[in-house]
């Protein structure tokens, strides 16, 4: 084999390396921040967790991450509504390089509190809601990323992962 050949093969290893090195790395936790599509404030946190580490993609950086943890959001309406959310999701997630990866998410939510009264007709206190959300990550380690998601029900998240 000449030199040509391995050139090529180490230029083609090493980005692959890189984004290897950022990949879930055991659970991952989440804090965020959230705004709700009705201005509603909120927190909440995740834990993501690989179920399947190197993805389905063949010669991709992907993989599935499980993702369940829990959301509180504070209506400013001025009537001080409260909402309480369980949220168990499935992520895929790709990374396009050593600093950025995105994802797709789809899960359930299981919301408690008054949010939503009236709407739709929907006035009960506790409601299985499907999620459905797309998000990306700024990484700056292995294991620390910026996280911004757009979802519904919950609106726009923005945190951290550690």
């Amino acid at each position: 084999m000449g030199i040509a050949p391995l050139l090529a093969l180490a230029s083609i290893a090493s980005p692959a390396a890189a984004q290897q090195s950022i990949m879930i790395d055991g659970a991952r936790p989440e804090l965020h921040l959230g705004i709700g599509w009705g201005a509603e404030l909120g927190v909440g946190a995740r834990v993501d967790i690989p179920v399947v580490p190197s993805g389905f993609i063949s010669g991709a950086d992907d993989e599935f991450a499980l993702s369940p943890g829990g959301e509180l959001y504070f209506d400013d309406g001025g009537d001080g509504e409260v909402f309480v959310a369980g949220v168990f999701a499935t992520q895929w997630n790709f990374y396009l390089d050593a600093e950025w990866s995105v994802f797709p998410e789809l899960g359930l939510a299981l919301v408690f509190g008054d949010h939503g009264r009236g709407r739709g007709g929907d006035d009960s206190e506790l409601r299985l809601k499907l999620l459905v959300a797309v998000g990306g990550r700024y990484h700056w380690s292995r294991r620390n990323a910026l996280v911004l998601r757009v979802s519904v029900p919950f609106g726009v998240q923005v945190g951290v992962t550690f």
